[in-house]
């Protein structure tokens, strides 16, 4: 038995457990976290809504806006060791962008603070000042993150991926013991975790002082561009469904709605625990692009596919099998999924995550643009299945989900395809 869990954990990216170990305590503490202030009875339901809408917004925008700029991060630091080339311009570069982009999109929140606070927040300025603060904490995170697994560095990376969400977790235990009853107060955490984490990774490490002069502040906020205008097309796949349906949903079809919705969360569980895989697949295939490692290159990347498509395939099946069982007991039975149904979801989900494979590798092959390509086109494939479509409502969102992340797979996989062809070395 533990021949074969060695031979399994050698096929995985190093760092992988480790990454994987910090999102399982995210997770936790996270349920935590959003728990605690409803059930102390601190926040009643509307001050509840205001406080989780917060949460929501942050995360959207956050992680979309600074993810792109983990990953350029993450690839140049890599292939900058692995060349023995100094990181420090990349690092600089990135904490260049990071605090200029934080700073201005946080100034425009707070520029538009009465539309936002009318909008989202049931008028309260305050949050929309916490949103602000907690886009500049998210990029600190997402740079430090980009730096830590650049560097191999994954037992610091799942530290602070975990020690987030006890950040988090522990701050608003304090605030509801001590009675605080205020919305605002009770997500300021949201802000400062991501900062209190990024510093506790980096206690002990080894210091790269950034160095300004010849750093690659173009050519890394074109990226990032790039790679962003690619996360916008794979947020679209990811939460399509919902969308579509809250979109084109009549009335007497909302229950369908909230049935679907329900099922998606527990059906996205194969995104949710590829994101351990993703911090540590893509550095470890910049170093292989770097150091010329096209064998192992391609090789790893098929080993990582065949096992996500195997443990898919069983997800897939145990989502028709179970999907009725698991709405019905953490929903209610008023929304219980059929077993088509939630089987339909989560094979939208595994898709997703084998295109995500794809673009990872072509992410380190440094061919952004065919990132986004393949993003864009399965959203559009997406739209035009939601619409174009004679079936009912539910068919229809079903269908596309799976659809839109076909398409993205297909480009993006004969991308990969192409580009490996290319870097083949010839037979003498």
């Amino acid at each position: 038995m533990s021949a074969w869990r060695d031979r399994i954990l050698g096929w995985m990216p190093r760092g992988t457990s480790s990454v994987a170990a910090g999102i399982a305590v995210n997770g936790l503490a996270t349920y935590v976290f959003l728990v605690v202030p409803a059930r102390s009875g601190r926040l009643d339901p509307a001050a509840y809504a205001v406080f989780s809408s917060l949460w929501f917004a942050a995360y959207i925008v956050g992680p979309g806006l600074f993810i792109p700029l983990e990953q350029e991060l993450g690839r140049l630091v890599a292939q900058a060791r692995a060349g023995r080339r100094p990181e420090a311009p990349a690092v600089a570069a990135a904490l260049a962008i990071v605090a200029v982009a934080s700073s201005v999109i946080g100034a425009l929140a707070l520029v538009a603070a009465p539309q936002l606070a009318r909008w989202f927040f049931e008028g309260s300025r305050w949050m929309v000042v916490v949103l602000a603060a907690t886009i500049v904490g998210t990029g600190v995170a997402q740079w430090t993150k980009g730096w830590l697994g650049g560097s191999h560095e994954f037992g610091r990376y799942g530290i602070l991926v975990g020690s987030e969400g006890v950040f988090r977790a522990v701050a608003v235990s304090v605030l509801a013991a001590s009675g605080v009853e205020a919305a605002a107060l009770f997500a300021i955490p949201i802000a400062l975790a991501p900062i209190a984490a990024s510093a506790l990774a980096l206690v002990g490490a080894r210091p790269v002082r950034p160095v300004f002069a010849g750093a690659p502040i173009r050519a890394t906020a074109t990226a990032m561009g790039t790679l962003a205008l690619a996360q916008l097309g794979a947020q679209m796949l990811m939460n399509g469904v919902p969308l579509s349906l809250a979109i084109l949903a009549g009335d007497d079809e909302r229950a369908v709605v909230g049935r679907l919705g329900a099922a998606l969360v527990l059906a996205r569980v194969p995104l949710f625990m590829f994101q351990a895989l993703q911090a540590s697949l893509l550095p470890g295939l910049a170093t292989m692009v770097e150091v010329g490692d096209w064998a192992g290159f391609g090789r790893r990347v098929r080993i990582v596919v065949v096992a996500l498509a195997a443990l898919g395939a069983g997800a897939v099946g145990g989502g028709a099998l179970l999907g009725p069982w698991a709405t019905q007991t953490f929903f209610g039975d008023e929304f219980t999924a059929t077993g088509a149904e939630f089987a339909s979801l989560t094979l939208a989900a595994v898709v997703i995550v084998l295109a995500l494979v794809a673009a990872q590798a072509m992410i380190a092959l440094g061919r952004h643009r065919l990132v986004a390509l393949g993003w864009l086109a399965g959203s559009l494939a997406f739209v035009a299945a939601s619409l174009a479509s004679p079936a009912g409502l539910e068919v229809r969102a079903l269908s596309a989900g799976i659809i839109g992340p076909v398409v993205s797979l297909t480009v993006l996989g004969w991308s990969f395809l192409a580009a490996e062809h290319e870097h083949r070395p010839t037979p003498a």
